[in-house]
């Protein structure tokens, strides 16, 4: 009897499994993934409640920024007739259609790849904020960082600056939970990202807002990989890639961000006529795209656009990315781009701190190898620079290459059309090649057994990670 009773809770179990995944919309690879954790019994239809429902925030869905916003509108319409046909301007012309990204030309714009230099930085532009100060975040920590950031916020509260938080629950889990309290008494705000009735508690892995944004006075913005403060992890956090931009980016990034405080707040909106500075701080600078990637939308953008530029490249493609888990579109640029004989490399770090991504990235890299591809792991600490290089057009900001980042998150990208910025960044990857090992195709036939075991099972299981 017992046993009559078991297997017609497994068989339940099975056709539940089977319905629950097939009749939501997702990628196939996805779609498998999760068909074989929910074939677990009990444990496996947890774990899809909190990490595999594709639900979204009927708010979050909603774009409220620009629709009104007749100037924006009409430079959209002039640059879409007016754009170059070479490979920047079809790229321009893919991500305007795509996303409404406006090019804009008057950028003063600086890299930063060290964590100590872009905390300086922004603890120093924050000190001389005089009207504004509007911060977009995942992951905030009550460490050396934090604790230096919230007096400042507070005290420019208190004199009379508009200090505005946003960031996200899941990511910003760790911070004790009166740690705004100053900042909140001091006249500032703070808001969880998609915030329920139940205040930051939202226990649901996806759609997180994976942004990094910082907008100070409408006209100096900081946005890229860097989040504000250092969780201790397995590994050490080696370089990432900020960057600290004025000009008309910094106007389309505080738009963003409005926009996200605007369809998340149950308070007061936000206004960007009034936040933002007037533009035209330099007459010509470094040509850049903003990119807003998000899961409300029906393209997710940073695919897209990581596609074109791996797709466009004709020279040199150097790809840096914590976790290397590209879908079968941009493994097929990839082939297509060696078979031109573009010198195509990809770098990861030897270590994450997520070693089931590290996993299903090596199956992947394997495969770069063998179509001609060079690969590379970085051996010093962890390196998390998010960087597609494609000849003289860069692309770089909070996501990773993986479907998380394409798919199930809110995130920010800078694309940048200057030879300049592609050196730097290129001089940058060549002088990380030299720690780093790297991986031939011998290597990857000598493994097998447990680790080639390990590899297999992360990369199916990589597509809900």
């Amino acid at each position: 009897m017992v046993q009559w009773i078991v297997m017609g809770v497994l068989i339940l179990n099975a056709v539940f499994a089977i319905w629950t995944v097939f009749r939501s919309e997702r990628d196939i690879a996805s779609s498998w993934a999760w068909l074989l954790v929910l074939l677990i019994p009990i444990l496996g239809a947890i774990a899809y409640y909190f990490v595999g429902r594709r639900m979204l925030s009927n708010r979050l869905m909603v774009r409220v920024d620009d629709q009104d916003d007749a100037v924006l509108q009409a430079r959209r319409h002039r640059q879409n007739h007016t754009l170059a046909t070479d490979l920047a301007g079809r790229l321009q012309r893919l991500v305007l259609g795509a996303d409404g990204a406006v090019v804009t030309n008057d950028n003063d714009l600086t890299l930063i790849t060290q964590y100590d230099e872009w905390v300086h930085a922004l603890l120093s532009d924050v000190a001389r904020a005089q009207h504004s100060i509007l911060i977009e975040a995942y992951e905030i920590e009550a460490d050396s960082t934090g604790l230096a950031l919230l007096p400042l916020l507070t005290e420019k509260a208190q004199a009379g600056v508009q200090v505005d938080v946003m960031l996200d629950g899941f990511g910003s889990r760790r911070l004790p939970r009166h740690f705004w309290r100053p900042l909140k008494d001091a006249g500032g705000r703070v808001e969880h990202f998609g915030g329920s009735n139940h205040g930051r508690l939202n226990l649901r892995v996806n759609f997180r807002n994976h942004r990094k944004i910082v907008v100070i006075d409408g006209q100096t913005a900081y946005t890229g990989g860097f989040n504000i403060g250092k969780h201790e992890r397995r590994v050490q956090l080696g370089s990432d890639i900020h960057l600290r931009v004025q000009g008309g980016a910094a106007i389309e990034l505080l738009r963003v961000l409005v926009n996200d405080w605007n369809r998340t707040t149950r308070g007061a909106a936000l206004s960007l006529n009034a936040l933002r500075a007037t533009p035209g701080l330099i007459q010509r600078g470094v040509p850049v795209q903003v990119i807003s990637s998000e899961p409300s939308k029906q393209l997710s953008v940073l695919a897209l656009t990581q596609q074109r530029l791996i797709g466009g490249s004709t020279d040199r493609l150097y790809i840096e990315t914590p976790y290397f888990i590209p879908d079968a579109s941009v493994m097929d640029a990839l082939a297509l781009a060696i078979s031109r004989d573009v010198d195509v490399r990809i770098m990861v770090p030897e270590t994450s701190d997520k070693r089931v991504l590290t996993n299903a990235s090596m199956f992947y890299l394997q495969q770069v190898v063998e179509l001609g591809g060079r690969v590379f792991t970085y051996k010093t600490n962890f390196r998390r620079n998010k960087l597609v290089l494609a000849d003289w057009v860069s692309a770089t900001g909070s996501g990773n290459l993986d479907p998380r980042s394409s798919e199930l998150n809110f995130e920010i990208a800078v694309l940048m059309y200057d030879h300049q910025i592609a050196d730097q960044l290129a001089d940058d990857f060549i002088s990380a090649q030299s720690q780093a090992t790297e991986l031939r195709v011998d290597f990857f036939q000598q493994v097998r057994g447990k680790k080639r075991l390990r590899w297999e099972l992360s990369r199916l299981l990589a597509p809900i990670l």
